[in-house]
């Protein structure tokens, strides 16, 4: 069982960053004995909250359109996430025979042969991701 001073601890750690089970650990609390109690579960929870509320605020004090973007995409990522995530590998198919036939390459970059190839061809897609959530 948890005393009240163990949760003041445990909810410390917690408006800094650290997980539920992380900041147990460290004060030597078996972490499933947090979620014995509906009550603690309900203030380990409001501290979460808490600290993810003053990173927004923070985040809305220092207003610039990389922090609203990303903020944008964590918060509302079906309305403003990365459009390129639901069609990567087709986008990529395309995009590495478009770059192919501009290069003149001989080699196709579709059917990589080793697994250093493997690897450059997964760097150029995320470099072709990138472009294209730039462009």
């Amino acid at each position: 069982m948890i005393n009240k001073d163990q949760l003041v601890e445990i909810g410390k750690y917690i408006l800094q960053g650290l997980s539920q089970d992380e900041a147990a650990i460290l004060i030597n609390v078996n972490p499933a004995d947090l979620r014995e109690s509906p009550s603690v579960k309900n203030f380990l929870e409001k501290q979460a909250i808490e600290f993810k509320l003053a990173h927004l605020k923070e985040i809305q004090a220092k207003k610039s359109s990389n922090s609203s973007q990303w903020l944008l995409e964590k918060l509302r990522p079906d309305e403003f996430g990365s459009k390129a995530k639901d069609t990567g590998t087709n986008i990529n198919i395309i995009s590495q025979i478009i770059h192919s036939i501009q290069n003149g390459e001989a080699k196709s970059k579709l059917a990589p042969t080793n697994r250093g190839e493997l690897e450059q061809g997964r760097e150029e897609d995320d470099n072709i991701r990138v472009l294209d959530v730039l462009n």
